[in-house]
C-alpha cells in the first residue's frame, strides 16, 4: 500500500511501485481501487474517491485492468496504463469542487509515466480520511453518501452517515479536551506573570496514548537533529526543551507521547505601559510559528501519521487574565493591538485581552506545504484584529519581511 501522501515519491518510485503491484497481483482492498479507464460517468469520479474519504483514505488507479480468474476480490492485469487523456486531471478538480459537499479538504492527483510501457501512463488520486465528511455526492441527481466496502463503493446506510458524524464529532471532542487540560498549559508557569506568551499547538485528532516512544533509538537520534536553540529532555508527558536564549527569546517546547507539541514562547513586540497595551509584531511572531509548523510536519511524518490535525495559537498576559486552564484576578486590562508589522501604524483599533484561533489542516499538508497552514494562521491572526489577510507573504506563501 502507498504510505503517505503522493508527493513524498518520485515518479519512479511511484512506476515501481504501481509496477509491484501488478507483479504481486494485489487485490483490491479497503484503500485500494483499481479503474481500467476513466470512463465518462463522472458521478463515479466523485462516488469513488467520496467512498475512501469517508472511510480510512486510500488510492485510485486510473489505468490499471483489473482480473477477476480468482474467487477473491478483483486483482491487476497487463498491459497496463493508458494513453495520456489530455484534461483529464482538470476535470477530475472541477468534478470533485462542484459535485461533492462539503469539499474535500485535501487530496493529490497525479500522472505517472511507466517504465514498463513507456508510451503508456497511470493516473494516480489519492485522498486520505477526511477530517470534514462525511461527504454527499451532490450533482448527476444523486445525493448520496458512499463508504468504501472490501473491493468497491457501498451507499451509506442512514446509521453509517450518523456513526460517521458522531466519529467525527468524538475525535474533535478529545482533542478539545486536550487543548483544555492542564497537561497542555503546565509549562506556562515557568513565565513571569504578566509577560505576553504565545502558544502554539498542533494536536492530531487522534490522540493514541504513548503513540510516540521518545526513548528509542531513532525517536533519540530524530530530536538530535532538531536542537532549535535548546535540548532535548525527558519529561511527564513526552520530550521537553527549553531555550537557551536571553528572557526575552524565553521559549519552552513539549513533545507529548500521545502526538500533541505544545510550544510557549514570548510574544514578539512591545510594551506601552503607559497605554496598558502590549503591540503584536505580527511578521516576527508568525516566523517563530513558521520553524513549529515545519517541525509538527516533520515528526507527523517520521511516526507515519497523515490524519487531521488542528492548529491552536492562543495570546495571552500569563497569570494576569482568565486562560483555559485557570483564571487569575489582578490587573487584567491590558491589551493587544496589532501593529503592521511591528511599526507604529495600528491595522485596527480592536484590542483584546486574549486572542485564540484554530485552523484545521492535515499533518501530509503540514510536511508538504507548511507554509500553506503557516498563512491561514496568520489570516486568522489578522482577521481577530480587522484585517482580512496577513501581508508578509509572497504569492508562493512565503514569509517576507513586514
Amino acid at each position: 500500500m502507498l504510505i503517505g501522501h503522493p508527493e513524498r515519491y518520485t515518479d519512479a518510485q511511484l512506476d515501481e511501485w504501481i509496477r509491484r503491484l501488478v507483479d504481486q497481483s494485489m487485490p483490491e482492498n479497503r484503500r485500494l481501487d483499481y479503474k481500467a479507464q476513466p470512463g465518462e460517468r463522472k458521478e463515479e469520479w466523485a462516488k469513488d474517491i467520496t467512498s475512501f474519504a469517508n472511510e480510512l483514505g486510500g488510492v485510485l488507479l486510473y489505468g490499471i485492468p483489473e482480473s477477476r480468474n480468482t474467487e477473491s476480490a478483483p486483482v491487476p492485469g497487463r498491459p497496463y496504463g493508458i494513453d495520456p487523456v489530455s484534461g483529464f486531471e482538470q476535470d477530475l478538480e472541477n468534478v470533485y469542487s462542484s459535485a461533492i459537499t462539503p469539499l474535500l479538504p485535501t487530496y493529490h492527483i497525479r500522472k505517472v509515466q511507466l517504465s514498463e510501457y513507456p508510451d503508456k501512463v497511470c493516473y494516480v488520486v489519492w485522498t486520505p480520511e477526511s477530517w470534514a465528511g462525511p461527504h454527499m455526492v451532490t450533482a448527476y441527481q444523486d445525493h448520496r453518501f458512499y463508504r468504501r466496502g472490501e473491493s468497491r463503493a457501498l451507499m451509506m446506510t442512514e446509521r453509517d452517515v450518523e456513526e460517521r458524524y458522531r466519529r467525527r464529532l468524538e475525535l474533535r471532542g478529545v482533542m478539545e479536551e486536550f487543548v483544555a487540560s492542564e497537561d497542555a498549559w503546565h509549562n506556562l508557569s515557568a513565565f513571569p506573570a504578566g509577560v505576553p506568551a504565545t502558544t502554539i499547538m498542533v494536536i492530531p485528532h487522534l490522540l493514541i496514548p504513548n503513540r510516540i516512544v521518545f526513548h528509542e533509538p531513532p525517536m533519540q537520534t530524530w530530536l538530535a537533529g532538531r536542537p532549535l536553540g535548546g535540548y532535548w529532555l525527558p519529561s511527564m508527558h513526552g520530550a521537553l526543551m527549553t531555550s537557551q536564549g536571553s528572557a526575552d527569546d524565553q521559549e519552552i517546547v513539549e513533545m507529548h507521547r500521545n502526538g500533541a507539541i505544545v510550544a510557549h514562547h514570548r510574544t514578539a513586540g512591545k510594551m506601552d505601559a503607559q497605554r496598558l497595551r502590549f503591540e503584536v509584531a505580527y511578521a516576527s511572531e508568525i516566523y517563530a510559528w513558521q520553524q513549529w509548523l515545519e517541525v509538527a510536519g516533520q515528526l507527523y511524518q517520521q511516526i507515519g501519521y497523515d490524519g487531521p490535525v488542528t492548529i491552536v495559537a492562543a495570546l495571552q498576559f500569563v497569570k494576569m487574565i482568565y486562560t483555559l486552564t485557570h483564571a487569575v484576578s489582578g490587573t487584567d486590562h491590558l491589551r493587544f493591538i496589532l501593529p503592521h508589522g511591528g511599526r507604529a501604524r495600528l491595522l485596527s483599533e480592536r484590542s483584546e485581552r486574549t486572542i485564540k484561533l484554530q485552523v484545521d489542516s492535515s499533518a501530509s499538508e503540514l510536511a508538504l506545504r507548511p507554509n500553506k497552514v503557516l498563512r491561514e494562521a496568520a489570516d486568522e491572526l489578522c482577521r481577530a484584529f480587522g484585517r482580512w489577510q496577513a501581508d508578509c507573504f509572497d504569492e508562493q506563501d512565503r514569509l517576507v519581511q513586514g
